[in-house]
This record gives C-alpha cells, structure tokens and sequence, in this order.
C-alpha cells in the first residue's frame, strides 16, 4: 500500500494540456520564424533542409535531451543535499529499494523521463526546490549553447566551396534548436497529465498561496513515505494539512490515502474510514480503482465493518499490482475471520507472511503494516480455534 500512497499523495492528474503538443507548437512558431531572422542561403537553413539522411542521423537527439534534461535535476538534487528515489529515462528506471539501486523496465515515461528525490530536512526548502526544478531546463539550455558551438566550428572544417557538411554534423544543428526548444517549453508554467511543467513547479514553489504549500508539503511527505517510516510516524500536522489544503477531486483522493493510512496504524479506525470513504468517492471516472486500493478497501471493510458483500465487491478489482501475494491474502483473512473459518484463515496467513518476506527488500516501507496485519489476525484466529477446540471438549 506504501507504494501507492506516494503515487496517489503526489498525483494531481487532471485534464491536461499535452507537453508533446506544446512541443510541437512551439516548433511550428521557431520553424516559421527562422526563415524571418536567418537567410535562407546560410549554412544552418542548408542544414536543418537537409531531408532523409538527417532525420535518421537525429534519432539519438531525443534520447540524449531526456538524459541531459533529467541529469540537471539530478546534479541539482546532489547539490541541494535531496536524496535520490528514481530517475526514468524512457524504458528505462533507475529505483532506490531496500537492497540497494536497481534498474527496472518502465512504461510511465516511454518518450520522456522524470526524476524523484526528496529533501532530507526543511532548510530554504521552497529555494532549493525551484533550484532543482530549474536545472533541467538549464541543462538544456547549455547543451544547446554546446552544441550549436561544436556545429559552427565543425561546419566550417567539413566544408568547403562545392561540399556541405556530412549529416552528422548537421546534426548539431538540430539537436541546438531541439535542445533549446525543450528548455523553453519545461520552463512554460502548464499543469502536464502527470502533474506539473517544471515552470509551473518553480512559480508555484516561489510565489506561495495554496498550490505553493501544496508542492512544499507533498516533498515534505516524500521524506517520511519514501524513507520508510511507518504510517504513524508521519506527522499528524502535515497530514492533516494537506488533506485541508486539497480542493480538487485528485487532491482529496491523494490526500485521504495518506490520511488513512495514517489513522489506520494510530489506531484510529474511525477516522481511517472516513478517510477510505473519501478516497474511493474521488477515484477519477472512469477509471478502475487501483489494485492496491481496491485490496485495501476490501481489508478493511471485512476487518473493521464486517461488510463481506463490500469486501468481495472490492475484492474483484484487486488484479494487476505486484503486491497481491501480501494484500489479498491479507483481505481474504479478514474475509474468513468474519465467516469464522479460522484454519483456512491460518492458511492465508501464511502464504501472505511468506510474500511479505519475499517482496519487502522491494521496497522502502518494508511491508511492516502489512505483515503486523496478518500476525494479528493469525493470534486472533489461533485464539478462535483454541476456544472452539476448548468448547468442543467441554461438551
């Protein structure tokens, strides 16, 4: 559930503005301003005409601006002193588990990256923040600058009077204008599908009001979520803010999640409920609740209400995350202890027990809410068949 919580506490996804189409706008008006400002006969109009050949010569640019782009948030998060969580450059994800770094094959970023590191204390937060966000922009700037230099010198090497440049020098050209087309549209303040533009994260970080304390507060989580504390070592403070501070239907939903995992391990079923309650009404439509979520509405809707047509309603959505073998034994037991069937009880126990030990170095959490969950009701469903077997001798 962990990993979900962090998923669902950062995630304001809404209707958004595509960056792929801002990119292409923004080529459009650079490609129909060029003729205007650079003759038509100078070598970077030759280069940038210079069809087939170079398209293919460019297919490593794309690659190349996602790992610069995400790099300059990376040094900058080094240089801030943020701990690094994961970096996903297309296919591919860097991750911070338990048993170390580890790459993994990603689909959340196909054509682009992102990168997720977190503050390690409060110091000139909002500073720092804008910082890291603005050096993936300005790493982009300076590949251009860098590039556009080696195209100008090496234009001229390679040429002469009756020859042009080979394509993989034209090439510079493209990834200079390309390079600095990127820069310019990360640093545009637009909500994207995952959340934010890097210029939207900088303005709002820096000038204050609500969405600003909702950034700062959302990194703030990050420290305790992805560093593995448990639920109730969250501060009640930032939780409870965060769930006053959300005004759309996502940012309720990520909000109650962290609020109720939170509650649930403070011991207060009350209020963990009517957070579960406010996180399920706010699952974005038509979208199917999460697996995880949906594991854990059945959990506590058999454990704490003893609902088991609910609990099987949710249940069924439980398919397709890759803690299932700790979360559904874990809702199923909840299932039998309200049905009274302790031994087949004590037979999910076990395979949820031996999961948890299996796919907890996978993560930061540990799976420690999770595994307490199944001891319990194993001592609970232990206790169950002693007094039945007790009663049974009795009679």
């Amino acid at each position: 559930m962990a990993e979900y919580v962090h998923e669902a506490a950062r995630a304001s996804r809404h209707a958004a503005f595509p960056r792929w189409l801002l990119l292409l706008l923004i080529g459009g008006v650079v490609g129909y301003a060029l003729p205007l400002v650079i003759p038509s006969d100078s070598a970077f109009q030759q280069a940038l005409a210079d069809g087939p050949a170079l398209l293919l010569g460019c297919l490593w640019i794309l690659p190349l601006l996602i790992i610069v782009h995400e790099g300059g948030h990376l040094v900058a998060a080094w240089l801030v002193e943020f701990s690094f969580h994961y970096c996903i450059v297309g296919p591919l994800k860097i991750i911070r588990t338990r048993q170390g770094v580890r790459v993994r094959l990603s689909k959340e970023h196909l054509l682009s990256g992102a990168v997720l590191c977190y503050p390690l204390d409060d110091r000139r937060l909002r500073l720092r923040l804008a910082i890291v966000s603005a050096a993936g922009p300005l790493a982009n700037f300076a590949l251009a600058a860098v590039a556009w230099r080696l195209w100008s010198f090496y234009s001229v090497v390679c040429c002469t009077d009756f020859t042009r440049p080979p394509w993989t020098v034209d090439s510079l050209a493209v990834l200079a204008l390309l390079s600095l087309e990127t820069g310019v549209a990360n640093l545009i303040p637009f909500p994207t599908q995952r959340g934010a533009s890097d210029g939207l994260h900088i303005f709002r970080v820096l000038s204050g009001g609500r969405a600003g304390e909702r950034e700062v507060l959302a990194h703030q989580m990050a420290r305790y979520i992805l560093g593995g504390a448990r639920p109730r070592e969250w501060p009640g403070a930032l939780v409870l803010r965060q769930v006053a501070l959300a005004e759309t239907p996502q940012q309720v939903h990520g909000a109650s999640i962290v609020a109720y995992s939170w509650a649930l391990d403070t011991g207060d079923s009350a209020g963990a409920g009517m957070f579960l309650d406010r996180a399920l009404a706010t699952i974005p439509t038509p979208s199917k609740p999460h697996p995880a979520l949906a594991l854990e509405a059945a959990y506590f809707a058999a454990r704490y209400r003893s609902n088991l047509p609910l609990a099987r309603a949710w249940l069924a959505y439980g398919k397709g995350t890759q803690f299932e073998p700790v979360m559904r034994p874990r809702a199923e037991m909840a299932m039998l202890l309200v049905e009274g069937r302790c031994e087949e009880a004590l037979m999910r126990a076990t395979q949820g027990l031996a999961a948890c030990e299996l796919l907890a170095p996978k993560t930061m959490s540990g799976l420690q809410t999770e595994a307490e969950d199944l001891r319990a009701m194993a001592a609970e469903a232990h206790a169950r068949s002693a007094w039945a077997s007790a009663q049974q001798a009795i009679i």
